[in-house]
């Protein structure tokens, strides 16, 4: 939850969890300063500005490098094997409406069909839902590759980068984050603490 405070006449942003609020007991975690956040954010941004060729190129090249031609040719082959497995299931029926086998023949081997199109449809959409997935972050890489390449040095924080680039924080003190980002990297930054103590927010 994100509070305001004054002190000696200045306004300062900070992040409160909101477990510690209602329970101090219940969560250890104090405030965060919003200014340790938006450092840790850029200081995470000159770094990859400056090592983008070392980090950033050899991620878009392993996430290009997925064999996604091999994963499209097993879901196409799992959509043949649930096409003639669907079949069967229909000459079934028809064996026993005109009497060939018995009920309990029909629903044993019925009862096995369906398991057996369970089974693909499930490794079916995991393997969809995992090139989707890999698409995504190639993108997203590819996006954040050509940001920190044309831009000369991060030194102000907008908020639209942020937002663009970052899928989830975990803070893990005062003064170290560790960025989720929507590419699929996942980056600790740490701050040296820039308030005497009595300005610190002991909340």
């Amino acid at each position: 939850k994100r509070r305001i405070i004054y002190q000696h006449n200045k306004a300062y942003g900070i992040w409160v969890c909101i477990t510690h609020l209602e329970d101090i007991h219940a969560c250890s975690q104090k405030s965060v300063m919003e200014s340790y956040l938006k450092i840790s954010f850029l200081q995470m941004l000159n770094k990859l500005k400056a090592g983008y060729v070392q980090m950033l190129t050899p991620l878009v090249e392993s996430l290009r490098g997925v064999n996604n031609k091999d994963g499209l040719n097993k879901v196409i082959e799992l959509e043949e094997k649930i096409a003639k497995l669907q079949e069967q299931e229909q000459v079934l029926s028809k064996l026993l409406a005109g009497g060939y086998i018995e009920m309990d023949s029909y629903y044993l081997e019925s009862n096995q069909l369906k398991t057996e199109i369970d089974t693909c449809l499930k490794e079916k959409l995991q393997l969809s839902n995992s090139l989707n997935g890999n698409l995504t972050h190639l993108n997203e890489a590819q996006k954040l590759q050509r940001f920190v390449s044309v831009t000369e040095v991060f030194s102000e924080f907008k908020d639209e980068d942020f937002l663009d680039f970052v899928d989830d924080v975990v803070v893990k003190s005062r003064t170290r984050f560790l960025f989720i980002l929507k590419c699929g990297l996942e980056l600790e930054e740490e701050v040296k603490e820039t308030w005497h103590a009595s300005h610190m927010v002991t909340e």
